[in-house]
């Protein structure tokens, strides 16, 4: 699967020091390649389609972009995500709530084995199609601990080599969630691991800890290694944010573009929320 469509030409990259003007909403960037808070909006309550415009323009501009006080409930979150595009349906997972197909719980407490997002990833990438986009409604949290972190997958490639580069450019990774989903049957789709973001024409490295197994048609260990240094490459803090959670924020991340990890560091402690993607 690839993402390259037929564009009029890339949307104009902006400087990260100039901000965009917005009409409707303030934004204040964490860091200056990835995450900002929009403040200024309730996005619980029926927005604009200009309002909206202007939500969507930071969330490309910023990859991953957080609301802080949105008391949703499973069906305005879901309203309110449709406004992004066509919802995704997980194939395996069925933690839905109120039989909505399309919520999932996401919850940390004492009985869990692990985290959900523990690892860097991406969401569902062993799909032929991996979601648009994510959006996590966090309602119950630790008194401290639970942030998550997010990671450019632009700023990820920008700062690769240029022989590098060009190695990647056309080679395929095959994305496989057998491994997370034992015991059931799942996709497993290749994906070129440099992407051209169909709305940004911006590069993207696409590949993941959680799903990514192997290169296509080049030796094992050659793929072993090459893998993780980009898996390293892709942790690395300089192009990462991390957002520090309060009782009912949101955040939504662009998944074409963009990785995370759940910090699980408030062991027994309940971190739960709701989490729906975006085809």
């Amino acid at each position: 699967m690839s993402w390259h469509v037929a564009l009029q030409g890339p949307r104009s990259h902006m400087p990260v020091t100039k901000v965009p003007e917005y009409k409707f909403i303030t934004v204040t960037k964490l860091t200056p390649h990835i995450g900002a808070v929009i403040n200024g909006i309730d996005i619980t309550n029926t927005i604009t389609d200009e309002q909206f415009n202007e939500i969507y323009e930071a969330f490309l501009d910023n990859l991953v972009v957080f609301f802080n006080n949105q008391i949703f409930d499973a069906e305005s979150l879901v309203r309110f995500s449709k406004r992004f595009g066509e919802l995704h349906q997980h194939p395996i997972i069925e933690s839905h709530i109120d039989s909505n197909p399309y919520v999932r719980l996401i919850r940390t407490d004492s009985s869990s084995l692990a985290a959900n997002g523990e690892r860097w990833h991406a969401d569902v990438t062993a799909e032929p199609t991996p979601p648009k986009a994510s959006i996590l409604h966090i309602y119950e949290l630790p008194e401290v601990g639970g942030d998550t972190l997010f990671s450019s997958m632009y700023e990820a490639y920008n700062t690769l080599s240029d022989n590098m580069k060009v190695y990647l450019e056309n080679l395929y990774a095959v994305h496989d969630g057998t491994k997370v989903y034992q015991g059931n049957r799942y996709p497993t789709s290749e994906h070129k691991i440099v992407q051209t973001h169909p709305e940004t024409g911006r590069k993207a490295l696409f590949v993941n800890r959680v799903f990514t197994r192997n290169i296509v048609d080049i030796p094992l260990d050659e793929s072993d290694a090459i893998l993780e240094m980009l898996f390293k490459h892709i942790e690395n803090p300089l192009w990462h944010c991390r957002f520090k959670w309060s009782k009912n924020s949101v955040a939504i991340w662009d998944n074409r573009c963009v990785q995370h990890k759940a910090l699980w560091n408030f062991y027994p402690e309940v971190r739960e929320g709701h989490r729906i993607t975006v085809l």
